[in-house]
């Protein structure tokens, strides 16, 4: 785990073309990358990995760039839920599946972002690389989830205003993985307000610093869709896989974290 932890890690340093690398790679997949078969075969062994594991809800994340493309110390650039569930066919046969639980950066409108479900395949069909992330949490933090995901609160908790460097510490701007660590809070802490959750993220949650030129970010800001970074007051920080798994290890609420690749 500890290595785990070191190579998602906290601090990085991002090189000046990282902006227009990170935005739009947290969209619905429309062409894929990898082939065919490996789609299927990473899909099958992330969906039997959790399952072995027992896991009814966990999180997922892909990298929506090649590895050589990636910022240093960031490896996933899009981050989920995926929950076990029964699907039923037109007959009303039942067949077991995870079902992803998406925040996706709209295609026709990068500054916005919608709520979309998806299968694994379809997920995977998103990733630039055959690699996976999943982290399953405590099993006490899964039964809460699971409450969680079943309510209205993804909903409630979505700020359709997107930007790809979104501070958890404010409301202006959300992004995937940020929805993601607000449903978390909710979990935890109860059906609480949204004002209630970022005292919460700035209180226990250590987020990602993006150290970029200020000028550098504001030049994004201005030229690139999805980009905003007008919520940070100093240093610009977000939420990403790595310190989602930061938090759940650093307060009990961490069962595993790997990567599957074929």
């Amino acid at each position: 785990m500890n290595s785990l932890l070191r190579t998602i890690g906290l601090s990085v340093s991002l090189s000046l073309h990282v902006p227009w690398a990170i935005a739009g790679e947290s969209s619905q997949a429309t062409e894929t990358v990898l082939p065919g078969a490996a789609i299927t075969r990473l899909a099958a062994k992330v969906e039997r990995t959790a399952a072995d594991a027992g896991a009814r809800v966990f999180l997922i994340a892909r990298q929506g760039r090649p590895q050589a493309e990636m910022p240093e110390g960031i490896l996933y650039t899009h981050t989920a839920i995926a929950v076990y569930s029964l699907l039923r066919d037109a007959q009303g046969r039942g067949r077991p599946a995870y079902v992803v639980h998406n925040l996706y950066q709209r295609q026709d409108n990068p500054d916005r972002s919608s709520l979309v479900t998806d299968l694994v395949p379809e997920f995977v069909r998103g990733a630039r690389t055959p690699r996976i992330g999943i982290a399953i949490p405590s099993a006490a933090l899964q039964a809460k989830l699971l409450e969680v995901m079943m309510s209205d609160a993804p909903r409630r908790l979505h700020n359709e205003n997107y930007s790809a460097v979104a501070n958890p510490f404010t409301v202006q701007y959300q992004n995937c993985t940020e929805h993601v660590l607000d449903i978390i809070q909710t979990a935890i802490y109860g059906p609480i307000s949204i004002a209630e959750i970022k005292v919460a993220n700035r209180t226990y949650f250590q987020p990602q610093m993006v150290r970029i030129p200020g000028l550098v970010l504001a030049f994004a800001a201005v030229f690139s869709s999805g980009i905003a970074t007008d919520d940070s007051e100093g240093p610009v920080q977000t939420t990403t896989y790595g310190s989602l798994v930061h938090y759940l290890h650093r307060n009990g609420m961490l069962e595993h974290a790997l990567e599957i690749e074929i």
